[in-house]
């Protein structure tokens, strides 16, 4: 694989982790948990981000990672693990955010897509030169 497809496919790569990372902590934005007391560990679900960074050999490499602070407090009485004031744990993750991240992920993916496939037709058009 050439130079250029080689990055336009990590930068899909890339994007898809991002989008998947965004489902997730989507799917999981409504969870509930304990609020931690003193010095116990959060329990709940933990909301991911991802970190990109060029790559050695060119392109970019997504790396996920925890998102902190990991959760926020909630109200919600009814909930079983409510303390006595009606607090929970709600994951850090606001659904704007989340859908700004998302269209920016998927233009992403849109742009190494048509990076790759410009690659393609070129690779094709020097090749039918020299048949």
């Amino acid at each position: 694989m050439n130079g250029a497809l080689g990055i336009a496919v990590s930068g899909m790569d890339a994007s898809a982790t991002w989008m998947d990372t965004i489902a997730s902590n989507v799917a999981n934005m409504n969870d509930t948990s304990a609020l931690p007391a003193g010095n116990a560990p959060y329990t709940g679900y933990q909301p991911v981000t991802v970190v990109m960074a060029p790559s050695a050999s060119g392109g970019v490499t997504a790396q996920v990672e925890p998102m902190m602070p990991a959760y926020s407090s909630g109200y919600d009485p009814s909930a079983p693990l409510a303390n006595s004031q009606g607090l929970v744990a709600v994951p850090n993750v606001d659904l704007a955010t989340a859908v700004v991240s998302q269209t920016m992920a998927l233009q992403s993916y849109k742009a190494n897509a048509d990076v790759f496939h410009a690659a393609e037709d070129m690779a094709k058009v020097t090749l039918d030169m020299m048949a």
